[in-house]
């Protein structure tokens, strides 16, 4: 048990890395296109936010009653699907991003994952020269 919380949180934490890597040039380009840099900004840190949020989920459910854990999973998912709302409707009130890097950024985490996944199986392929 222990070794699978010691997996999630390193893949946590690669994960989180990656997206937030992306950032660095973004905020080179922050004083020419602020409105698209501000947005995937502010998108990456609300998905890194839910991910971290979900996957500290998973990991204190790791050996719980599985009735009770379904139970804290959909209260649990509720309650960051809201956070993740009324940050992204002050989000994009005060700080004007343009909305669809806001939504790009708000799937980072996914399209990093799909990304990372990508690459592990391609690293792993029997064809690779």
């Amino acid at each position: 048990m222990n070794e699978t919380r010691t997996n999630l949180q390193l893949y946590r934490n690669r994960i989180i890395s990656i997206v937030c890597l992306t950032n660095i040039p973004v905020i080179l380009f922050l004083p020419s296109l602020y409105g698209q840099a501000i947005g995937w900004i502010a998108g990456t840190i609300a998905s890194c936010g839910n991910f971290y949020w979900l996957s500290r989920q998973v990991d204190s459910n790791i050996g719980v009653d599985p009735s009770s854990s379904k139970l804290a999973s959909y209260k649990l998912f509720y309650l960051r699907f809201l956070f993740l709302a009324v940050y992204s409707v002050i989000g994009v009130l005060v700080l004007k991003p343009d909305i669809i890097v806001f939504g790009l950024g708000l799937i980072s985490v996914q399209l990093c994952i799909f990304g990372y996944h990508l690459y592990q199986w391609i690293k792993d392929s029997r064809y690779q020269g």
